[in-house]
């Protein structure tokens, strides 16, 4: 059996200058790619620099230069003709070839996972930043909102304010009117009971002004303008009540008047219009108690809800003719019960609208989510409505609603105020 290792191969004079010339260039082929290597690992080592995982690749470049040196020495060795040593250096080689090989791919592998592991964390931190940052947008246009409410609510109150003056004026003023007016009317019977026979002049005149019309319409004029004053008066109290500013703490209130002060507000979108009959309002409410809250805000919650079914009305409407609508009038039917199990009022407000399909309920109570047409919703109302709710006084805001089924949302608070956040607590903890 012939052993063709590589000591008997040199035995044969022939082969021995081509096995030589070969096993030369195979040992400087293998000393250029370990050099190459070399120099891009120091590249990545000055990539990683006070990085995770360069300890490793700095071994790693001395393994790669002890293999550079192997390649010298077995490349002196054959320019010597030291072949009996090549054996033997070659298994050396390939021995630490294969340690050099499973601790490239270790360290690589731990490289890498290092990477995943980093660049993990700066996806959640990113994602984290992302939303503190969505956070904070969101609570500073609640701010801005609630600001624009408060200065609104200022305005609206200082209105109600100057027009309640002349309102007084008038209110005070019309009753005496009345008693002035029947004693001229007396006097006026008097002279006509003594003197049954005027003077043509004074006869003439009262044909002129038709006194017997005037006599009797001036009563009616005058009971016209109480009913006027009064109504005056109404908004006047119902600019105030809605406009009512709230205090750092909940106060006691009671939730039909701020329903009823936000109805006289939008009292102008209910009348009729040329195009539909007015929207009918059905106010069933139950016995409820005073409830700690911030009336001011929970206003706010309610104009943006009856504003809201409005415009769903409004909706509706548009390919519907003035006899459909009045066949099959417009409503909006709000209803309040005590919870005695609960300590909760609920508050139910319904319109006969499109409704909305699953997809926008889903969406409706989102920051800047709006299905009306640009400039005409700003995506807020709604969200801020929540947030008072639920976030301001512990409740809950619920919506039920099918396409052609109308909507209706439901609102729960309790009694009994529980400790509450305040803004700033929110914006820090947003920002933090």
């Amino acid at each position: 059996m012939v052993n063709f290792n590589l000591l008997t191969v040199m035995d044969f004079p022939l082969l021995l200058p081509l096995v030589t010339h070969s096993v030369s260039v195979l040992i400087v082929l293998g000393a250029g790619v370990m050099g190459l290597s070399i120099l891009k690992t120091r590249r990545i080592r000055s990539l990683l620099k006070n990085q995770p995982g360069q300890q490793g690749w700095e071994i790693l470049l001395y393994l790669m230069t002890f293999f550079l040196l192997g390649y010298s020495a077995a490349l002196f060795l054959i320019l010597k003709n030291l072949t009996n040593w090549i054996v033997f250096l070659t298994g050396l080689i390939f021995f630490f070839g294969s340690l050099f090989v499973l601790l490239s791919v270790s360290i690589y592998h731990s490289t890498l996972l290092q990477l995943v592991k980093t660049q993990k964390r700066h996806q959640e931190a990113t994602a984290t930043a992302q939303a503190a940052f969505s956070r904070l947008k969101e609570i500073q246009m609640q701010l801005i909102q609630q600001e624009k409410m408060s200065t609104i609510g200022t305005l609206i109150s200082g209105v109600a304010h100057e027009i309640n003056n002349p309102i007084s004026f008038l209110g005070g003023n019309i009753d005496p009117a009345l008693d002035y007016m029947k004693d001229l009317f007396g006097l006026i019977d008097l002279y006509q009971l003594k003197l049954p026979k005027p003077d043509p002049d004074i006869q003439a005149e009262l044909e002129a002004i038709d006194f017997d019309f005037l006599k009797a319409d001036l009563p009616k004029l005058f009971q016209s303008m109480t009913v006027g004053v009064n109504c005056l008066r109404q908004i006047s109290n119902g600019l105030r009540t809605f406009s009512r500013a709230d205090s750092d703490s909940p106060v006691e209130a009671n939730i039909h008047d701020g329903i009823d002060s936000t109805l006289i507000i939008l009292e102008h979108r209910l009348k009729a219009r040329s195009e539909r009959p007015a929207i009918n309002v059905h106010k069933r409410y139950g016995d409820l108690p005073l409830i700690e809250c911030f009336f001011g805000q929970l206003n706010q919650v309610f104009m943006n809800i009856l504003a809201n079914a409005i415009d769903a009305l409004e909706v509706s409407n548009q390919h519907r003719s003035f006899e459909d609508i009045q066949a099959n009038p417009n409503h909006i039917v709000i209803k309040t019960e005590f919870i005695m199990a609960t300590q909760q009022i609920q508050i139910r407000i319904q319109d006969n609208g499109s409704g909305m399909s699953e997809d926008i309920k889903q969406k409706i109570f989102d920051h800047l989510f709006t299905t009306k047409g640009i400039g005409k919703g700003t995506g807020l109302g709604l969200s801020i409505a929540r947030q008072i709710v639920v976030e301001k006084h512990h409740g809950r805001l619920e919506v039920n609603s099918a396409p052609d089924h109308g909507t209706e949302f439901l609102i729960s608070i309790p009694v009994k105020a529980q400790n509450t956040v305040t803004k700033s607590h929110v914006l820090l903890a947003a920002v933090t």
